[in-house]
């Protein structure tokens, strides 16, 4: 992985991380063009969940707030990525292969078309919504409007309305 200098003029050691992301969401959220929804392809298996997104050149976005350890892959193309505890943006090309860590939020600016996996233990099969919950904190930006927040409800909706779900488990887990 290469790095990249982080400019002066953005100093989230100065103003903390979580902050400066918070200020990056709200001014995204606050464009007429901003995309918020990404088609997702989740894929089970048994004892494990994949989740898959492609993503385009010129695309900037802030990742939900991991509970969990796990890898991920960045399968093809090109991202800048700044994640909580970095001091410098690191430019990385595909193929490359790393874990994340708990607590982690991210700023990804895709340089060029790009696909990126992550891999996530399901020892309990559980459904989508129940490991969601299970890998994925909630962060809540104080510096949004209500009516920002409603546009990332929908833009939530739709995401999930565009993704894919393949369940490739051969033993169903059975629910009391």
């Amino acid at each position: 992985m290469e790095t990249i200098e982080t400019p002066q003029i953005i100093n989230a050691q100065e103003i903390g991380f979580d902050d400066l992301l918070d200020e990056v969401e709200k001014a995204m959220l606050e464009s007429p063009d901003a995309l918020l929804s990404f088609p997702l392809e989740n894929i089970f298996t048994n004892g494990l969940y994949l989740r898959r997104v492609k993503l385009n050149k010129g695309t900037i976005f802030t990742s939900k707030l991991h509970k969990t350890q796990n890898p991920y892959i960045i399968m093809k193309g090109t991202v800048l990525v700044w994640e909580t505890g970095c001091k410098e943006a690191g430019l990385i090309h595909a193929p490359y292969v790393s874990v994340t860590e708990p607590n982690t939020r991210r700023l990804v600016y895709v340089v060029e078309d790009s696909e990126w996996m992550t891999c996530h233990a399901n020892p309990e099969n559980l459904e989508l919504e129940e490991i969601e919950e299970k890998l994925f904190g909630v962060h809540v930006n104080k510096l949004l409007s209500e009516s920002l927040i409603e546009k990332i409800k929908l833009a939530e909706l739709e995401s999930k309305s565009l993704s894919t779900t393949t369940d490739k488990r051969t033993i169903k887990q059975i629910k009391q």
